[in-house]
């Protein structure tokens, strides 16, 4: 594997406990040139929480949602660059970092898989804009399957990807996104005092901003409404990432089935028996990057799933 990121930014993904999970990866890929360490996904999930509240304006609202139906199409899903300009304000009683502003930063060579930044733009901004915030940022979209077929993340052994949470493709971070925030963050020390913040939309509405000190994310994110409140939360906390935290717990469990011998009447009794197979199948279908739901169907009911939670799940 290639190892093409500074010290420095390694030094701060250790710092933050990304140090097994990247020699995890690395030595699973240790004989494969092709492979670079920038591409190593991070999971939103295993990012730690800051305090931060973040709300956005409604024409930033409009843009997000615009954004978001753009790249969940695989065939306009390009990582789209972006800055985010706002201000410290209190709204309601409570203080808030207040996005009020985008600007984006594309030119003519948009790629599915990678992205970069006008760095002059970016200075610009630092200079001239009356805002004390920037975020610097891009999409992660829903790419097609042939495209992600070539990824380090899709490549991942399974093993590694349920003890890290690893997402599908387009629904993590990466080490290069690190990198490229820390790059920016050392470019504005030399120019100005704004905060420097970066924000990575994922096509499924994940809306993750990372802070301008530890590698920590805003799970916190609101928009203003038309009465000038803070109104639509909106909820990718509460849906996918709860999901994903709720998915690596039952893997947990499901794991332990696998230590048990037996029949399974004899084990779990009826109905249970049937209600296991049931759930078994349902995880396995809902995320089938973690094996060991289908592992337990093997062992305890020859692999098959159950037919009644197909014909339930082809319906909705």
């Amino acid at each position: 594997m290639k190892f093409d990121v500074p010290t420095v930014v390694m030094g701060k993904l250790f710092e933050n406990g990304y140090e097994d999970q990247i020699i995890d990866i690395v030595m699973a890929f240790e004989t494969d040139p092709s492979k670079e360490v920038s591409d190593i996904p991070l999971s939103p999930i295993s990012i730690r929480n800051s305090e931060q509240h973040i709300v956005l304006s409604t024409d930033i609202l409009e843009e997000y949602k615009k954004l978001v139906e753009r790249i969940k199409n695989p065939e306009t899903a390009e990582e789209i660059p972006f800055y985010l300009l706002g201000n410290n304000k209190i709204v309601n009683g409570e203080d808030v970092i207040s996005i009020e502003k985008i600007i984006y930063s594309i030119d003519d060579n948009l790629d599915d898989l990678r992205v970069s930044l006008d760095e002059q733009k970016f200075k610009k901004l630092l200079m001239d804009s009356n805002y004390s915030i920037i975020s610097i940022g891009h999409t992660h979209g829903n790419v097609s399957e042939e495209k992600k077929n070539n990824t380090l993340t899709e490549l991942l052994p399974s093993d590694i990807r349920e003890k890290y949470s690893i997402r599908d493709v387009g629904l993590n971070l990466s080490i290069a996104d690190i990198w490229q925030h820390e790059a920016f963050k050392s470019i504005a020390s030399q120019i100005s005092n704004k905060k420097v913040l970066q924000t990575i939309i994922m096509y499924n509405g994940d809306f993750i901003t990372i802070d301008d000190g530890s590698i920590s994310k805003s799970n916190n994110v609101q928009a203003i409404n038309q009465e000038n409140e803070i109104g639509d939360d909106l909820g990718f906390w509460t849906t996918d990432m709860i999901y994903y935290y709720y998915i690596r717990e039952v893997g947990g469990i499901s794991s332990a089935l696998l230590e048990l011998n037996g029949n399974v009447i004899d084990i779990f009794g009826y109905p249970d028996c049937f209600k296991l197979q049931s759930s078994m199948t349902l995880f396995a279908v809902a995320d089938p990057s973690t094996s060991v739901f289908q592992d337990v169907l093997e062992k305890f009911y020859e692999g098959k799933s159950d037919e009644n939670t197909l014909k339930l799940l082809k319906k909705m």
